[in-house]
């Protein structure tokens, strides 16, 4: 069931007949029936009934139609909220241990990213949940720490569970105790000095045993134990009772207060202290694409041959009198922006402090790879470039930590490199882009229309054609289409490979007309938005409703442009 079958019925329902429907709806009456019929047959009930005098609700329909109008009117007010509103309200949460640097961290985080509207959580909680947030992306990141009494237990549930520690620092461990502590003017303490006085630890559910302590925890034993729940009783606690606990020693005075200090923990193994970030790869609208994490590891070259070389021969040996074989690779650009963007930058810069060294070993790979293309016989060759979706987006400047002015920079920086790679090409090799919105599921990663690219983009990329998605309001008009510069071809991507509903053909033959309103007919050209499958998952069609989708395509070329 789809937000657009329940919007299909509610429009049947309220015109009467499915011809007024589809006319409303922009879609063809077959596929309009077929829709409802899949959704009929889906919910196993009879919607509309179907007679020599028309369609009229049924029973069933009537109660279906009334939860129906509430879905879309819930989904109206989330498009309203988010969508509305430039990014709407930022969102982000962290599960942590009980530190006080955490505190002082998500302080200058909101310091430094906070804007008008935000919604942030710290959440203070126990071991096994900082886990179980991030595992099921509640929280973005989880901090804790692994020492050599708990890593064996805790890297176990971590692996389990498809997450990873990365170390922030390595703290000695200490002690908190009050100032007035029988022991405070020591400058190391050991485990048995500490014998006689209550040792507070914070308390951890259903998983109290000692892996999952935020303290650490050996095989001493501690014949006084305190368990709590939150900061401040432990740390009343620990002043009245003379009590201790055992922690990093990081430790601040606004947070913990003037009367608790840290003194060294003699014979105990150093904390390595971390985070868990969530492994979701990108995120799509309304569903998070787990991929593999990308990073840079040494010197960016290329020796022997390229996977994608053999690809192509493959694909080559089908070639006919009618078909020329092609080749799609990511985009330099595309490449170029996954290892510069803030959460890889870091990875980056170890191998690469400069980053014109970057660009450079990005250009003479993919010289080293186009080069073996050729040879192998390619000649049309196809950059796939998710860039320029993202640049367009509201809010795609957030993601290269820039502004919505900042952003024309890394526009330049990206048109740049791929124009560097296209340079060294062969010269009777075609090379065209696809500017991708993302296509995973049947959804997308990036929305907006293409004025603010299109300088750049259309007018600066030395490409020979532009495949551009045009199948919903996501990308706006055409008028952009004007900044397209030269004799550069544009391939209009008005056919959805995300949904199995067939577009109205005449439709789509007056959106190529408005098309050439900018553009001369003669240099546009039509295909399906995107791929059918861009990853192992694929979008939601069948095998017979994906070639549907292509004998429309070739329906609606030759009504345009003859055969």
């Amino acid at each position: 069931m789809t937000l657009q079958q329940l919007k299909y019925v509610i429009t049947v329902a309220e015109t009467g007949t499915i011809t007024e429907a589809a006319n409303r709806l922009y879609v063809s009456q077959p596929s309009l029936t077929n829709a409802i019929h899949e959704l009929e047959k889906e919910m196993n009930i009879v919607i509309f009934n179907r007679t020599n005098k028309g369609i009229t609700l049924s029973k069933e329909g009537d109660d279906f139609l009334g939860y129906a109008r509430q879905v879309l009117e819930q989904a109206a007010i989330l498009e309203d909220k988010y969508k509305g509103n430039p990014g709407g309200k930022k969102q982000f949460c962290v599960s942590t241990q009980h530190y006080s640097f955490a505190v002082n961290a998500f302080v200058d985080l909101i310091k430094q990213y906070g804007q008008e509207e935000y919604d942030f959580s710290l959440r203070e909680t126990q071991t096994y949940e900082i886990i179980e947030d991030v595992a099921r992306l509640r929280s973005e990141i989880g901090i804790l720490f692994l020492n050599d009494f708990n890593e064996a237990v805790l890297s176990k549930l971590l692996k389990s569970h498809d997450l990873e520690f990365h170390q922030l620092f390595v703290a000695s461990p200490h002690v908190f105790i009050s100032r007035k502590h029988p022991l405070a003017g020591n400058s190391i303490i050991t485990n048995e000095e500490l014998e006689e006085y209550p040792y507070l630890s914070f308390e951890q559910g259903e998983h109290n045993s000692f892996y999952f302590s935020e303290e650490i925890f050996s095989d001493f034993e501690r014949r006084k134990n305190i368990r709590v729940r939150d900061r401040a009783t432990l740390f009343n606690l620990l002043i009245g009772l003379n009590g201790y606990t055992v922690c990093s020693g990081v430790i601040d005075k606004k947070l913990n207060g003037k009367d608790i200090i840290a003194v060294p923990l003699a014979d105990e193994s150093d904390m390595r202290i971390g985070y868990t970030p969530t492994k979701t790869g990108l995120p799509f609208h309304g569903e998070a694409a787990m991929v593999d994490d990308t990073y840079i590891v040494g010197k960016i070259g290329l020796t022997g041959e390229h996977p994608f070389v053999d690809h192509f021969r493959f694909v080559k040996a089908l070639e006919d009198e009618n078909t020329v074989a092609k080749q799609t690779i990511p985009s330099p650009a595309q490449f170029l922006a996954q290892f510069t963007m803030p959460f890889n930058r870091g990875c980056t810069e170890k191998h690469y402090p400069n980053e014109q060294e970057l660009v450079n070993d990005i250009v003479a790979a993919y010289g080293k790879v186009i080069d073996d293309l050729y040879a192998a016989g390619c000649r049309n060759l196809q950059l796939d470039d998710c860039t320029w979706g993202m640049f367009a987006d509201k809010i795609g400047h957030t993601l290269y930590g820039t502004t919505r002015e900042g952003i024309v920079e890394f526009q330049k920086a990206h048109k740049d490199i791929n124009n560097k790679v296209i340079a060294n090409a062969p010269k009777d090799m075609i090379i065209n882009t696809h500017v991708c919105r993302g296509n995973f599921h049947s959804t997308y990663a990036s929305e907006g229309a293409y004025d603010s690219v299109a300088d750049i983009l259309f007018g600066e990329e030395n490409v020979n054609a532009y495949f551009l998605e045009f199948d919903d309001e996501r990308s706006g008009g055409f008028a952009p289409l004007a900044k397209v510069s030269g004799e550069k071809k544009v391939v209009l991507g008005l056919i959805t490979t995300k949904s199995p509903v067939l577009e109205d053909k005449q439709l789509v033959i007056d959106r190529i007309h408005d098309a050439a309103k900018y553009i001369p007919l003669e240099r546009l050209y039509l295909s399906p938005q995107c791929g059918f499958a861009s990853c192992e998952i694929g979008n939601k069609l069948t095998e017979e409703e994906q070639w549907a989708k292509l004998r429309l395509v070739k329906e609606v070329a030759e009504k345009v442009w003859g055969k």
